[in-house]
């Protein structure tokens, strides 16, 4: 393995380590503002509402939140298996339902969650090991179930 490809894999699992540690502060910080229905947000003085899904929303993205994690799971396992392509499949079926869920979780999570499929995209197109790769998928479904489960309901 050369030294750049070396250095990619120790960055992208570092990222992937500091984004899954401000994930978990971000939802221990979260849990005392559950009852208050606001947020704080990036500027001063500045709150997000609590937004009401419709219920057809929650309901799809409830029903394609098991078929993302089976699909982030597949994509684990083809490339273990040493299946790139396949790998690559099973990963936009998964963004295909990604996209269905993030209509009903607050846009907080699903920019933490995008940033882990980024890191996992630029790992499959850049060869990553498939134990890195075992690594961010396994970091990803654990905080989609951590977070996003918990706000379908």
């Amino acid at each position: 393995m050369s030294t750049r490809s070396a250095w990619q894999l120790r960055s992208l699992a570092f990222v992937t380590a500091l984004v899954a540690a401000a994930a978990l502060i971000l939802a221990a910080c979260s849990k005392g503002e559950e009852s208050g229905g606001e947020e704080p947000g990036g500027e001063e003085g500045e709150t997000q509402q609590t937004v009401s899904v419709a219920p057809s929303v929650v309901e799809a993205a409830t029903t394609a939140f098991p078929v993302l994690i089976t699909e982030l799971e597949a994509v684990d396992t083809a490339y273990a298996a040493g299946n790139a392509a396949e790998a690559t499949t099973h990963f936009t079926n998964a963004q295909t339902q990604w996209e269905t869920v993030t209509p009903a979780i607050s846009a907080r999570e699903t920019s933490e969650v995008q940033l882990l499929f980024e890191n996992l995209s630029a790992g499959l197109d850049a060869g990553t090991s498939a134990s890195d790769v075992h690594d961010l998928v396994t970091g990803m479904v654990s905080e989609l179930n951590a977070d996003i489960k918990s706000q379908l309901g």
